[in-house]
């Protein structure tokens, strides 16, 4: 691992009006574009789309993933956008060059359960 390994997550709401089932597209798109450029700079990670929310966690070197996240916050497909976490991380919770969203990719699969917890209100507590 590298002294700069850090993981980022952010959770936000979409700015269009689709919902889970009319969403395969956009995210596609997304991931499209998003595989390419994270592969490029050696980070990995998780899409997640639900209701209309987005969580994203990303993997890499911290100015990678930095980059990645400056883009994010510019992005109009993005609003209320929310960094939950950024801190240095060891292991790697995921372990291809891609993301996954709110479909299962099996050569995707977290390499160790992916743990989160709603709190009463029904916000996220916590993933790590």
């Amino acid at each position: 691992m590298s002294r700069s390994e850090h993981a980022l997550i952010y959770v936000s709401r979409s700015n269009s009006n689709v919902r889970d089932s009319s969403a395969s597209e956009i995210i596609r798109s997304i991931l499209a574009r998003s595989r390419s450029k994270n592969a490029k700079l050696g980070v990995t990670g998780a899409l997640l789309f639900s209701e209309g929310y987005f969580c994203q966690v990303l993997e890499g070197d911290q100015a990678a993933v930095e980059e990645i996240f400056n883009v994010i916050e510019c992005d109009v497909r993005h609003r209320d956008i929310t960094l939950l976490t950024f801190r240095p991380s060891t292991p790697r919770r995921f372990r291809c060059r891609c993301e996954s969203a709110h479909m299962t990719l099996p050569h995707c699969a977290p390499l160790e359960p992916f743990p989160f917890r709603w709190n009463r209100n029904g916000a996220l507590d916590s993933l790590f």
